[in-house]
């Protein structure tokens, strides 16, 4: 089962990424990200869920949005392994 949610993953990260690159969405983008991050946290791979992680962090820096940057949750998350 969890061998299927990361196919899964791989299949529909790049099919939900496609709108939102083609509206110009960079905070969804960013937001698909680090929801991705949590999907390879759950899955066990922390090397995966912290490069997802400073990927997303480094987009919401790009973008300016500083309540998710200075959140204590992205911190944790940043920091979890």
């Amino acid at each position: 089962q969890i061998g299927g949610r990361q196919a899964g993953e791989r299949e529909c990260a790049p099919c939900a990424a496609a709108p939102l690159r083609q509206q110009g969405d960079r905070e969804g983008i960013a937001w698909l990200t680090n929801q991705l991050g949590d999907v390879a946290r759950r899955m066990g791979d922390d090397v995966k869920a912290e490069a997802r992680y400073q990927d997303a962090l480094a987009m919401f820096k790009k973008i300016g949005h500083r309540r998710r940057v200075n959140s204590q949750q992205v911190q944790e998350e940043v920091n979890l392994v």
